[in-house]
């Protein structure tokens, strides 16, 4: 094709017609343009095949990582709303007019907890990515920020309950003489004498109880907003 258009110019020029060769070279010139043009435009589209793919992957992978937060989320809010109520009864217990403390597997049990690791690799990714077809769908942007918000909340609250468990929890069942793993063997009652000869009064007690409590429910709710906002990101990806 190129030695083509060189005979044509070399033709021109012997033949000393420079208006038709000016005329030509002009010609050559818009069709070389236009030709380069063609080409990015096919490799931008190319691209954007590519970019359209790699988006399709990652949403799946993420729909898969949301599905299983959303199983791991029930399972552990089921598991703490128990811990909750036998809470809930305990402290029934304490407030009546009582001379003897559950049994030790039993107190032990109140003070437990369902640890939850939630984890959201594929949810960063696609955060940070900046992916150009997702930067056009700002909803979903909002909406994946506010779901690891979410997940950073649950995250700062079981930290709570780690270093209450860590620093006053073990601290008392070590004091008392309370198994900090509950076993079929460990059924002793514990008196309120004991439990005073030991260093802690009545209003200790309760103040610790109410505090796990408190920590445990405000842990709860946590994980019922990120299972509500993970359900529906799951919803709008399912819907995009």
């Amino acid at each position: 094709m190129i030695k083509f258009f060189r005979k044509i110019r070399q033709n021109l020029v012997m033949k000393n017609q420079t208006g038709k060769y000016f005329k030509y070279a002009i010609g050559e010139i818009v069709l070389v343009v236009i030709g380069i043009l063609i080409a990015l435009q096919i490799n931008n589209w190319n691209e954007h095949q590519k970019a359209i793919k790699k988006e399709a992957e990652v949403i799946a992978s993420l729909k898969q990582e949301i599905t299983t937060n959303i199983n791991d989320l029930e399972k552990t809010l089921k598991i703490n709303e128990t811990y909750l109520i036998k809470t809930d009864s305990l402290l029934e217990i304490i407030n009546s007019d009582f001379k003897e403390l559950p049994t030790s597997s039993t107190i032990a049990r109140i003070f437990d907890y369902e640890t939850l690791a939630i984890e959201i690799p594929e949810l960063d990714n696609i955060i940070e990515s900046n992916s150009e077809l997702l930067i056009k769908r700002k909803n979903m942007i909002s909406a994946f920020r506010d779901l690891k918000f979410t997940f950073n909340r649950i995250k700062e609250s079981q930290l709570f309950l780690d270093e209450f468990w860590n620093s006053k929890v073990t601290s008392f069942f070590i004091s008392c003489g309370i198994y900090l793993i509950p076993n079929q063997n460990q059924e002793n009652i514990i008196t309120l004498n004991e439990m005073i000869d030991n260093g802690y009064s009545i209003k200790q007690f309760k103040a610790l109880v109410y505090a796990k409590q408190g920590l445990l429910k405000v842990w709860s709710i946590d994980q019922k907003i990120a299972l509500q906002k993970s359900k529906e990101v799951l919803a709008l990806l399912n819907n995009s």
